[in-house]
């Protein structure tokens, strides 16, 4: 059984996908507005979805794991949860980052668009853009996006924004594509099966630098 996990978006998902036959199937999928409670609410709801299913974490044989960017305290908490099962278990851990999952996202709900751009959530005043499924998205204040959507031509925007960020680019067209971490990876299954799994610990990819530092001696 797979279980996918995604905290480094506004909208929390866990998912449960049986593998064992040539077809997947979405077992229990639950999603949730996040609040920064995943320290809470992340554990409990996994816990309730493997006892719906008369399941145990044993069952789980591999982890997907959306690792960021995304905001330092729920994904800090998806991280070291993939991570703690990942160890304990002994079972491999596929990292996607949030401009690849979003990609997939798109791909499954919107029909095609030449000239569109995935925009994700960094800070209130900030958003990364990612221009096509095979770049990784750099960091523009909102004032340097617009020239940059301007400059490209970029009139469909889609991704993770605020509703105040969605207003500051009301120019263009905003798609809203709503997270499905259960169906994508259903409908990707052979390409997330290509995917090398890591043998070490996922790092978090932040929105930006927690601020943390060593405590001193």
């Amino acid at each position: 059984m797979i279980l996918g996990i995604n905290t480094a978006s506004s909208t929390t998902e866990l998912a449960l996908i049986d593998n064992n036959n040539p077809t997947s199937e979405l077992l229990l999928y639950k999603s949730w507005k996040s609040d920064n409670n995943e320290a809470t609410i992340l554990l409990p709801q996994l816990h309730e979805m493997l006892k719906t299913l008369n399941k145990s974490f044993q069952d789980i044989t591999e982890l997907i794991l959306i690792t960021g960017p995304g905001s330092f305290t729920g994904l800090r908490i998806g991280i070291t949860v993939a991570n703690t099962i990942a160890y304990l278990l002994k079972i491999p851990v596929k990292p996607l980052n949030t401009f690849q999952y979003w990609w997939l996202l798109s791909k499954n709900q919107e029909t095609t668009l030449d000239n569109k751009a995935l925009l994700i959530f960094a800070g209130k005043q900030g958003v990364y853009i990612s221009p096509t499924a095979e770049e990784i998205g750099k960091l523009y204040s909102l004032e340097q996006a617009d020239i940059y959507l301007n400059e490209n031509n970029i009139n469909h925007i889609f991704g993770d924004l605020t509703n105040e960020q969605i207003a500051f680019f009301q120019s263009r067209k905003f798609h809203d594509i709503k997270p499905s971490l259960g169906d994508t990876i259903i409908s990707n299954h052979t390409l997330l099966n290509d995917i090398k799994p890591h043998k070490r610990p996922i790092a978090p990819l932040y929105i930006k630098d927690p601020g943390i530092t060593t405590p001193k001696p």
